[in-house]
């Protein structure tokens, strides 16, 4: 099939004798939500921030994360009162934290959380879960480095 009558098809202008040479619209099936390694960094990007934190935060290459992106920003705080906005916060959004991996100190925090049951990111190893990774490091005494990332485990 030539490029000119379908061209014309879709301005409109197709004269009414090619009409059965334009192939027929496919519908594509409906699939259940499901989030790939290619956009993890959208939904880092989209979480929740701590009051003090920049209002634009692009995602980063991070090697052994999901997806090899993450996102990695300053904000003023310190580590109990981010760790408590990140527990309040992913909770009424579906995630899990896993206690047993929480640590938190004067030098900062780690926390991990399980995904929400509607977020689906499949593990490239089938025996682990991917999880959200968010640690923090005091880089001075209101000075927090958050680090987000989606690792599996």
């Amino acid at each position: 099939m030539s490029l000119f009558p379908l061209l014309t098809a879709l301005l409109g202008i197709m004269p009414a004798n090619t009409i059965e040479q334009v192939p027929a619209v496919v519908e594509a099936e409906a699939r259940p939500f499901l989030v790939s390694q290619a956009n993890s960094a959208d939904i880092l990007v989209k979480l929740p921030r701590p009051q003090g934190s920049p209002k634009n935060v692009g995602s980063m290459f991070m090697a052994n994360a999901y997806g090899q992106q993450g996102l990695n920003f300053q904000a003023q705080g310190k580590p109990a009162p981010t760790v408590k906005f990140y527990q309040d916060a992913l909770t009424k959004m579906g995630y899990a934290e896993r206690t047993i991996n929480t640590t938190q100190g004067d030098w900062g925090f780690s926390i991990v959380f399980d995904t929400p049951a509607t977020l689906t990111l499949t593990p490239k190893d089938s025996s682990k879960a991917v999880v959200l990774v968010i640690q923090g490091t005091m880089l001075g005494p209101d000075t927090i480095n958050l680090n987000l990332r989606f690792e599996e485990i």
